[in-house]
């Protein structure tokens, strides 16, 4: 991994830090047990390159929150890398039909989805959807294409900071 981003570190956050001593020790790669939609990022800020891969369908709250948390952590030239399932092929799941429904963080608690694990897929995106969310959270669609997925087809979108400010460019 550390090949793949020019010596850099790379850390990995996730609910559980199930990668096996082996890739972690090859790589090098440096994991944290952080839930990124409730608790603070557990490493400052200023990074190059953010990979999201089939992270957002399962966040249980609305994405805008965690999007801009994430964003803050991306340095001027930095990129996030983000994969999704793609709505139109996926269809809508058994928690929400449309993203206006999901509760925000300031109005639900942990465990306001029942019998939902972090596991479920909560939401699934459609285009227009994950444009808007970019723009809400003040990032820029720098690139949109599709992967075959495991099932069907997922996004891969390439974001960059908005300009909307002098104090983000």
């Amino acid at each position: 991994m550390k090949k793949l981003y020019n010596g850099n570190e790379v850390y990995c956050t996730d609910l559980v830090c199930n990668l096996s001593p082996t890739p972690r020790d090859r790589y090098q790669l440096q994991c944290c047990l952080n839930n990124i939609e409730l608790d603070p990022f557990p490493l400052d800020g200023g990074f190059d390159v953010i990979e999201m891969t089939e992270v957002l369908e399962h966040l249980h709250f609305h994405p805008l929150h965690t999007m801009q948390k994430i964003r803050s952590l991306l340095n001027p030239n930095g990129r996030l890398y983000l994969s999704t399932p793609d709505a139109a092929q996926w269809g809508r799941t058994k928690y929400y039909f449309d993203l206006t429904d999901m509760p925000h963080l300031s109005g639900a608690g942990p465990g306001h989805l029942g019998d939902a694990c972090y596991a479920d897929h909560v939401y699934h995106f459609d285009k227009t959807e994950l444009f808007e969310l970019a723009q809400a959270a003040e990032l820029k669609v720098e690139r949109c294409a599709y992967s075959p997925g495991v099932k069907l087809r997922h996004f891969n979108l390439t974001l960059t900071l908005a300009c909307v400010s002098e104090k983000y460019c």
